[in-house]
């Protein structure tokens, strides 16, 4: 027989709840209410023989059909699962992740405990949508006093009065027997097994009949559940692709290909790749100094066509750039064909037409060489005009039309 069932003021006639490891846990409650009583709702104490849990009332789970009502509460707040605004945290020394969460958890309705504050980076972007976005990465619960914690889930001690009763060595689930509500995290023991097995994910049932609990105790340590939707999702959506991955330059090949190694081993992308660059500008190629980073995306999305982009700002060893047979500079603020060109220095400017002027001067000089004809004897009839390279040079003393080959224009 279990203990007490309530929901604030009004008994229960049963709950199921659901305490993952990681993350936050919930309750479906069944109530018996008179014509006097109305469903539970905001912020609730649910009790469950002598624990007493913090919990909020989900107003979009559950329901009422005559004296029978169902009610989901969830742990804490119930805000982690609520949408919040983008925001972006700067910091020159690093933004802590303190302040990040506690705006966040304010923001919703939580309270949260930072365990191990750390610097998050100079720089940190919450992304407009459900606010645990902002603990994706890090071992987080809802405790059963409603308080989020930042950390991993200390090994709790078994209640005396567990009893393992079944033992599915397939998929690692146990069924206990207990009237005490469990947390997950400690181990169990059993003549049916070798060793300890640790309780990961635990869902209980506690009624007039009795209680009974069914602990998941596979090795991993987010749920089962999580884990489930976390493949479904990316194996459709093909998210791993969309992604860019920062990776480091080991070394780069005579042909330009970048041996590259990835700088969070974690993520899920090979350790090691070889491709070629992408440096975003046509005629650009560099050789790249060991230990810059670049990131690495995959084009449409396609497996088969990774390239690296967007190098850091670590000054490259020698770049090269294919000449163009055009090139145009224009002074500040001077309007070309409605656009604003870049802004030079004035020195810049005058420095440069000057160069224009002596690439002007040699290409007349080249064209005279080759072009202007030669005074010359007249030629005996059926032959040809006497040439001689010292006439041509001579020849280039009078004024001759410049024809140039290369055009440098400053505005």
């Amino acid at each position: 027989m279990t203990n007490t069932l309530s929901l604030g003021t009004l008994q229960a006639t049963q709950v199921r709840i659901f305490t993952p490891s990681n993350g936050v846990w919930f309750a479906d409650v069944e109530l018996t209410l008179d014509d006097s009583n109305t469903a539970p709702t905001g912020a609730q104490t649910l009790t469950i023989g002598s624990t007493a849990l913090t919990c909020t009332v989900d107003p979009n789970a559950g329901g009422r059909f005559g004296s029978k009502a169902s009610v989901r509460v969830i742990g804490g707040g119930g805000g982690w699962g609520k949408s919040v605004p983008a925001q972006h945290w700067h910091n020159d020394g690093g933004v802590m992740s303190t302040n990040v969460f506690s705006t966040t958890a304010a923001a919703v309705g939580e309270t949260v405990n930072d365990v191990t504050p750390a610097r998050l980076g100079i720089d940190f972007v919450r992304s407009a949508g459900p606010a645990e976005r902002v603990l994706e990465g890090r071992p987080w619960y809802v405790d059963q006093n409603g308080v989020t914690q930042l950390a991993a889930r200390t090994a709790p001690t078994p209640p005396t009065d567990l009893l393992v009763l079944t033992w599915d060595p397939e998929t690692q689930v146990a069924e206990l027997a207990t009237d005490s509500v469990l947390l997950p995290g400690f181990g169990l023991t059993d003549t049916r097994w070798d060793g300890t097995i640790t309780v990961r994910d635990i869902e209980q049932t506690f009624s007039a009949e009795g209680a009974r609990a069914k602990a998941m105790c596979s090795g991993n340590t987010t749920t089962r559940i999580a884990n489930a939707m976390r493949t479904l999702i990316e194996e459709l959506s093909g998210v791993v692709y969309v992604r860019k991955y920062r990776y480091r330059v080991v070394s780069q090949g005579a042909d330009g290909r970048l041996t590259l190694q990835a700088v969070a081993k974690t993520a899920g992308v090979p350790d090691q790749m070889m491709i070629s660059p992408y440096y975003g500008a046509p005629g650009v190629s560099a050789k790249l100094k060991p230990g810059s980073l670049c990131l690495v995306e995959f084009a449409e999305g396609e497996p088969t066509l990774p390239l690296a982009v967007s190098f850091d700002g670590t000054q490259p060893i020698e770049v090269d750039v294919t000449a163009a047979t055009l090139v145009k500079i224009a002074a500040p603020v001077t309007q070309v064909n409605g656009t604003t060109p870049v802004a030079l220095a004035p020195g810049t400017v005058a420095t440069l037409a000057s160069i224009g002027l002596a690439l002007a001067d040699v290409a007349a000089t080249i064209a005279a060489l080759i072009l202007v004809p030669v005074n010359a004897p007249a030629a005996a009839p059926g032959g040809k005009a006497a040439t001689s390279l010292g006439n041509a040079v001579a020849a280039c003393a009078s004024p001759s039309p410049a024809i140039p080959s290369t055009t440098l224009q400053a505005g």
